[in-house]
């Protein structure tokens, strides 16, 4: 039940969006991209909330370089008086010590790589792919193209209404960024880099299959 509830408030926001989108009553096919825009959206911004922050990535890593620098450091002091058959500890121990150094290196490195302060919404970025802003902008951008006919300029206010629309419908987080419309500004930028021409005839042809299928029930 809860389920079912979800998905027709998300149909109604997807009819919402799609109707800004297209200027009037929206097709069947439209309202579809758009529903499965929000659904993937929606899905990243929840699996995004369980990434660390900036604070807590770099006090992860902070942490394991010390570790290793301190078990470094105990392991180069003298083992004491061992056996013939034990002595060959010795070479494991250097040999190991080396390892850890490096380790405790790249690990205090790659702390002071991450940036400070919040960010977008304090959390480190995806390694995987893009993160909720990100992917919102290049959904916004797919869409619009795919609708109207026509790439938005990175200056669009109508762009960045949409991607204030599908943030809020996917349950993104806000932070400064994004406090204002003109916070989308780079993200469609860099959105508009990426996305290709096959990218928005793809969305263009899932319209077209839907409004196809409707008219055949």
């Amino acid at each position: 039940m809860a389920d079912r509830e979800a998905e027709d408030t998300r149909r109604a926001e997807a009819h919402k969006i799609a109707e800004h989108l297209a200027g009037r009553a929206p097709s069947v096919g439209e309202v579809t991209v758009v529903a499965a825009a929000i659904a993937y959206l929606s899905h990243l911004a929840e699996n995004e909330k369980a990434w660390p922050t900036r604070v807590e990535q770099r006090e992860k890593l902070s942490r394991v370089a010390k570790l290793a620098a301190e078990l470094s450091e105990l392991l180069g002091e003298p083992l004491g008086i061992l056996t013939a058959r034990e002595r060959g500890i010795e070479t494991t121990a250097d040999t190991t010590r080396a390892e850890l150094l490096k380790i405790a290196g790249e690990f205090a490195a790659a702390a002071n790589e991450i940036p400070k302060g919040r960010g977008r919404a304090g959390r480190v970025p995806n390694p995987a792919g893009d993160n909720t802003a990100q992917a919102t902008a290049r959904k916004a951008v797919e869409l619009l193209a795919a609708i109207r006919g026509a790439r938005p300029s990175a200056h669009s206010a109508a762009v960045h209404s949409v991607c204030d629309f599908l943030f809020k419908a996917a349950g993104g987080e806000r932070s400064s960024w994004g406090s204002t419309l003109s916070g989308w500004r780079p993200h469609v930028g860099r959105a508009l880099s990426l996305v290709t021409d096959r990218d928005i005839a793809t969305v263009q042809a899932r319209i077209s299959t839907a409004n196809f299928a409707k008219k055949s029930r």
